[in-house]
């Protein structure tokens, strides 16, 4: 495809302007600012509907004020055509028009904007928006790909996921399989793998050899641990002497734990405690029967106060309710009066009406005829009778209703005023009620029940029962004393003989868990030396695919190279896409603006071969190129920072890669 020309109208900043290169390459020369951007926007505006940088453009076609924002123009046309010439020889003129819309809407003395509205035309004819697209699609290419091959810098600063999808789209990928059979050190990988793919497969060793290098690493220290405890625990003593003395010492305690325990449960003790419970039980009976009989009164006025306390929370309730309606209700009034009073003055305004109609015909200028005259009167007249009715009818019905609503409001007021009656009345008991409680709280004293004759006796017979028991426990003291004195000897000395036991016991148990940590040491060893060769294939495997796809890809391309992956310090490769020089120059760091001119031309045309489609492609910021390379039969022009003032247009001098 090639352009032929390219009219621009009230676009961006440019007033009028024609591009006519016929089909050929240009340099488009001009300082900063006179336009030569707003062609490239101009161009990518109407095939794509963005700008060249892919940002809607819409806000950017009109002028703006001093604010940045676009101003309103009246609704002039701004509009762009591009006159294409398709692979098959045809020429087909594109164009658009945006445009603001203004509406008169009813009512309104003049007509306001309405936003703004894009016309589609192809050779001059309105199609919609989809029509025009498809058109595209159909006879030039697709959006994308248009864009893509239309600019030297698109397709690096897209998405790198996208990049790359795209490269191996038009390269091809390598399979894994393709990978494993070009290196016979891979063969028996894929049953190593069991179905995980590469990365996961490393990361999975990679782990489990970071935990048994550390469970390696703690297994000298634990066998240093149980040889110095075997060291310490290695002396001579006789475990058959020591059991035996074990059991003597344990049958001594048993026989004097069997005294103390009958000392302290003894029968006098146990006797005398078990009545003075008795005594306490009785106590607490007299003390709950008092208590109920002095509480009674008490607990039936509470709960008549609190019956009286849940009927006042009702009323107050209903009174806020008919509150609430009371005042809708003056709402209600209120609007009708005014209603009433607007069907008043209607009714005033057209019972002054006067017949006021021209006698004269208004085509001959003659006088009317009488008949005609008194017509005209006639309806007059029936027109403003009816008018007078229908107000007369309307101020009646409101009265009515206004009636109605007096009569609903008067009833509220009335169930208010007897709703804070009995407000009043119920304030009143409960105030009663709660100096009828107070008074009989006063009379109920919390010793009444100590003036009773059988809690003075009861109580008289506890004080002597504890006294006795308190004799009791102090014969009993000095054999306690001495009976836990040997106790405590006795379990010294069995702590003693079983220490000693435990012991001659950890001496197998050292041994046997030294045993066992060298075993495990030798296990974890294989098992760590069987992972560093899974993981050396695995390494190798990751090696070739990165090498072999690398290959497969820069070969497409003349001097681009692209960084495919990335290689962590893990040993894991991460997937990335960023185009480099020969020399290594990254497009995101460290080439220059000529770099990636360069780079992006020799992308495009990889892409242009691989889409099979040649379209104009626009080189902004050319100067920065000492030579350009042109890319198979794409029309190029080149944008280029020079000192005119405004666009001029040259050959350029291109050298093909």
């Amino acid at each position: 495809m090639k352009l032929i020309k390219l009219e621009l109208n009230n676009f961006k900043a440019i007033k009028d302007f024609t591009f006519e290169p016929n089909g050929e390459d240009k340099s488009i020369f001009g300082k900063n600012g006179v336009g030569k951007t707003t062609l490239v926007d101009a161009y990518f505006w109407v095939l794509v509907g963005k700008s060249s940088t892919d940002k809607k453009i819409d806000d950017d076609i009109k002028l703006k004020d001093n604010t940045g924002n676009p101003q309103l123009d009246n609704g002039i046309e701004h509009k762009v055509a591009a006159t294409l010439e398709l692979d098959n020889g045809i020429q087909v003129t594109l164009s658009k028009i945006y445009q603001e819309k203004w509406t008169k809407n009813h009512g309104k003395p003049v007509a306001e904007f309405d936003g703004h509205t894009t016309t589609y035309l192809i050779d001059d004819v309105a199609r919609s928006q989809k029509d025009y697209n498809a058109y595209i699609e159909q006879h030039i290419g697709s959006i994308e790909v248009l864009k893509m091959l239309s600019s030297a810098t698109y397709f690096c600063n897209m998405p790198w996921k996208k990049q790359r999808e795209l490269l191996l789209e038009v390269c091809g990928d390598i399979t894994d399989e393709d990978v494993i059979n070009s290196d016979e050190r891979l063969k028996d990988l894929p049953s190593m793998l069991e179905g995980k793919n590469v990365n996961d497969f490393i990361t999975l060793i990679t782990q489990r050899k970071t935990k048994l290098n550390s469970q390696l690493n703690k297994i000298p220290t634990r066998i240093d641990e149980n040889q110095k405890m075997l060291d310490d625990a290695n002396e001579e003593i006789n475990e058959e002497v020591i059991e035996i003395e074990l059991k003597d010492f344990r049958k001594k305690k048993n026989t004097l734990e069997n005294k103390l325990t009958t000392i302290k449960g003894g029968y006098a003790v146990a006797h005398l405690e078990r009545q003075i419970a008795q005594i306490d039980t009785k106590i607490e009976q007299i003390k709950q029967q008092y208590d109920a009989t002095n509480n009674a009164d008490v607990l039936e006025l509470q709960k008549q106060k609190s019956a009286k306390e849940i009927e006042l929370q009702k009323e107050k309730q209903q009174l806020d309710n008919k509150k609430n309606e009371s005042e809708i209700l003056n709402n209600k009034m209120t609007s009708i009066s005014q209603q009433i009073e607007d069907c008043r003055n209607a009714w005033k305004v057209e019972k002054k009406k006067v017949f006021s109609g021209d006698n004269i015909c208004p085509t001959c200028g003659q006088a009317l005829p009488q008949e005609k005259i008194n017509e005209a009167i006639e309806k007059f007249n029936k027109t403003k009778a009816d008018n007078l009715k229908a107000c007369t009818e309307a101020g009646t019905n409101l009265a009515h209703k206004k009636q109605e609503l007096e009569h609903k409001l008067q009833d509220n007021e009335n169930t208010i005023a007897t709703l804070v009656e009995n407000i009043n009345n119920l304030n009143k008991n409960i105030q009663e009620l709660d100096v009828q409680i107070i008074d009989k709280q006063k009379n109920i004293t919390e010793t009444g029940y100590s003036e009773d004759e059988e809690y003075r006796n009861l109580y008289r017979e506890k004080v002597n029962l504890k006294k006795e028991l308190i004799s009791v426990q102090d014969n009993c003291a000095n054999s306690l004393k001495q009976y836990q004195s040997e106790l405590e000897q006795l379990d010294l000395d069995i702590d003693v003989r079983a220490e000693k036991l435990a012991k001659i016991k950890q001496l197998s148990a050292f041994k046997n868990r030294i045993k066992d940590l060298k075993a495990e040491q030798k296990r974890l060893g294989e098992e760590f030396n069987n992972l560093e060769f899974k993981l050396n294939l695995a390494q190798i495997f990751t090696k070739n695919k990165v090498n072999m796809l690398t290959d497969k890809i820069n070969s497409k391309f003349k001097i681009t190279r692209f960084k495919l992956f990335s290689q962590q310090v893990n040993g894991l490769i991460d997937d990335t896409c960023e185009a480099m020089t020969q020399q290594g120059s990254t497009y995101g760091k460290s080439m220059s603006n000529g770099e990636k001119i360069i780079i992006g031309l020799d992308i495009c045309n990889t892409l242009a071969q691989h889409y099979k489609l040649d379209v104009p492609m626009w080189i902004d910021n050319a100067e920065c190129v000492s030579e350009i390379l042109k890319t198979n039969n794409s029309q190029m022009f080149n944008l280029i920072v020079a000192h005119h003032d405004f666009l001029r247009i040259k050959e350029p001098i291109l050298k093909r890669f």
